[in-house]
């Protein structure tokens, strides 16, 4: 194993006026992403993109064991179990997220979006803009 430790440094944190933990409601709310004001220059000419890439940090979820690699989607037992890699479950090795996200606007060190699907106080890791050529599957070449 090459690295022992790897460590994060929160660039924000997720803001919301309600306390759900469904995701798919999450997704359907807007939410406000605070970045800490050291980072506030990073956010220059954000306003321009219509999508972001938010990564984040499931805080609130307990990290799955290493032997537990096999898990119910959605904890729906008639599904059978699948590889966890399989999955977008935030019970992960590492709990890390990533939510693509509609920007609504910007307001100095705030950003307000729609379809992110973390919780309340969720540690924000990154931001990262939706770029068609990138990110669009149609645009892979085989």
């Amino acid at each position: 194993m090459p690295f022992s430790v790897i460590t994060f440094k929160p660039i924000g944190v997720v803001r919301r006026d309600l306390d759900v933990y469904n995701l798919d409601v999450l997704r359907t709310r807007e939410a406000i992403i605070e970045v800490y004001p050291e980072y506030i220059d990073g956010l220059k000419d954000i306003e321009s993109r219509e999508y972001l890439w938010i990564i984040w940090y499931a805080h609130l979820v307990k990290p799955l064991e290493k032997d537990r690699l096999l898990i119910y989607p959605r904890g729906d037992i008639s599904r059978g179990k699948t590889g966890v890699f399989n999955t977008r479950s935030p019970r992960r090795i590492n709990n890390i997220m990533i939510s693509l996200v509609r920007l609504i606007h910007r307001m100095e060190n705030k950003i307000y979006v729609i379809g992110l699907d973390a919780f309340n106080n969720s540690p924000v890791l990154d931001i990262k803009p939706y770029v068609r050529s990138l990110d669009d599957p149609n645009s892979i070449r085989v």
